[in-house]
């Protein structure tokens, strides 16, 4: 049986240096914001749907979504965002599918969907084990101040508008702390999936 691991984070936590220490060490990994970006490209059904309810000005020079535009307009937007979310959700929920089927035909002992909101949207049930990426308050407002080019108050109100990593991690059934260096989170992981590999495809989730 395939062992299919939700891993889910914050802003600047290190979900994704978490994914690609996975894919270098050969486990499958889809990132599911990623696949959001997929369903809405031009020509798609939600392509057509987001520019009728958005407007071009979500159009970039390109002709494609602007992703910082429309994640402007939600961010802020509570009604916008469950538009932007009904319009895709089904369709990445269907590709996420798709992807542990392929895992499981092809016999893989482990396969990782990497998800923002796996406990934010109770989406827990489709996982057999939830990993959160974790790392201090501080370190997580100097990387995103770092990375966007931000003052730490907007950085701040970007990781308030999030659900706290704490409680993220206390749903979790297992988390990797991303606090410290690579080669400790590298240690973790590495730790984290021979763990795995024993427990097999065993009952209990987090968070729901």
């Amino acid at each position: 049986m395939t062992l299919v691991v939700g891993l889910t984070g914050g802003i600047c936590s290190g979900k994704s240096t978490v994914a690609n220490i996975l894919t270098e060490m050969g486990i499958p990994v889809l990132d599911a914001d990623r696949v959001v970006h997929q369903v809405y490209r031009p020509g798609t059904h939600v392509y057509e749907k987001l520019v009728a309810r958005f407007g071009k000005e979500i159009v970039d020079g390109n002709g494609e979504i602007d992703r910082k535009k429309l994640g402007a307009i939600v961010f802020s937007d509570p009604e916008a965002r469950a538009f932007l979310e009904n319009a895709t959700h089904p369709l990445v929920e269907g590709r996420m599918r798709e992807f542990v089927a392929r895992c499981r035909d092809s016999k893989r002992p482990l396969c990782v969907i990497e998800a923002a909101l796996i406990f934010e949207k109770k989406k827990g049930k489709l996982f057999d084990k939830i990993v959160t990426v974790y790392c201090d308050r501080e370190t997580q407002i100097s990387r995103l101040v770092k990375r966007d080019g931000i003052s730490r108050e907007e950085a701040e109100k970007k990781i308030n508008s999030q659900m706290p990593l704490d409680e993220k991690a206390k749903l979790a059934d297992h988390v990797i702390d991303n606090s410290g260096s690579l080669e400790e989170t590298r240690r973790q992981v590495e730790e984290l999936v021979a763990l795995l590999s024993q427990e097999g495809n065993s009952p209990g989730r987090g968070g729901d």
